[in-house]
């Protein structure tokens, strides 16, 4: 997890925001790093769901790979190239987010 500054304001302090490894914000934290509660409990939600979303996204990646494989056939046209790659661009997010995810520190 990454924490870098920002300009936010919360209305007494500065605040810093908190990102996860794809630099999406998780909370934003005031000048001695103290989320909300609310923020908090959100953050803990995440984490208790990450075990079910990584195994679905386990479960629905050979499906996609099929699906990159049969596109990848039927390029016909230029709209069905584009669909093609991205197939195999979001198979290939869906592999990176895996390793992340399951990479050890």
């Amino acid at each position: 997890m990454n924490i870098a500054p920002t300009p936010w304001q919360t209305g007494r302090t500065i605040s810093r925001a908190v990102y996860a490894a794809d630099e999406t914000p998780i909370c934003i934290c005031d000048s001695m790093g103290e989320a909300t509660a609310a923020q908090e409990a959100n953050h803990a939600r995440l984490i208790a769901a990450a075990p079910d979303l990584l195994a679905a996204l386990r479960a629905l990646l050979p499906y996609a790979e099929n699906e990159a494989h049969a596109l990848q056939e039927l390029r016909d046209s230029e709209a069905a190239e584009a669909e093609a790659e991205a197939a195999w661009q979001a198979v290939e997010h869906a592999l990176e987010i895996i390793e992340r995810a399951t990479a050890t520190s």
